[in-house]
């Protein structure tokens, strides 16, 4: 009698979706992570300038990607054909100048953010946020920012890797999460700024003579 209870219970788990695993039985795919902001815009990896940007010499900008993501939903019917994103995480990742192995995660740099918007099997939905923020840009220069200390090697990290989850969950609070990672490329890119003439400009030539470290190190 014992052994046809368990069988049972094997089957209803196999028939039903509630109570019998944590996931849902939809999949949350992430279709790609782009940059966003001038000289990023549409790239699958992004050169993130550290003093300036495209636009400016001397003002320093967080870049951004955005992450479009989709909802699959193999067999389900009913009420379940709608989900909700909860948040997302970024680990930051690094190519050790010193022996170009990649290490990580750095746990100082690491971001959790929650958010709550709905996504379901007709449509897509894009979120967008800072990766390549002030913090990982004084941080691959050895500079403390808002608390956190900069990387101690020699040398500083000119590659890292952002490591993107995306957590969620069905209407029935089963979870789901996607996966993905953008490249970062972290140099002075923007054109380097001429020696003020007259009046000094912060984001025009407010930097000039001064390396990433000593820019980066106003960083609150």
């Amino acid at each position: 009698m014992k052994s046809y209870t368990l069988i049972t219970i094997a089957l209803l788990c196999s028939l039903t979706m509630a109570g019998c695993s944590d996931n849902s039985r939809m999949n949350l795919r992430i279709q790609k992570i782009e940059g966003t902001d001038p000289g990023n815009a549409n790239k699958t990896f992004i050169e993130a300038d550290l003093i300036g940007s495209a636009d400016s010499n001397c003002c320093a900008i967080q870049d951004a990607a955005k992450v479009e993501l989709d909802l699959d939903a193999p067999g389900t019917l009913g009420p379940s054909l709608e989900a909700f994103i909860t948040g997302y995480e970024i680990e930051y990742f690094y190519y050790d100048p010193a022996d170009g192995q990649l290490k990580g995660p750095v746990s100082t740099l690491g971001v959790s953010i929650s958010l709550r918007e709905s996504i379901t099997p007709s449509g897509l939905v894009t979120i967008e946020f800072p990766v390549a923020t002030s913090a990982v840009k004084a941080w691959s220069v050895g500079v403390t920012c808002a608390g956190v200390p900069g990387f101690a090697g020699s040398s500083p990290v000119k590659r890292m890797i952002a490591r993107i989850t995306v957590r969620g969950e069905d209407l029935t609070g089963k979870k789901l999460s996607a996966q993905g990672s953008i490249l970062l490329y972290l140099a002075d890119y923007a054109p380097y700024p001429t020696a003020p003439t007259g009046t000094i400009t912060p984001c025009v030539d407010g930097c000039f003579g001064q390396t990433p470290s000593q820019v980066l190190g106003s960083c609150l």
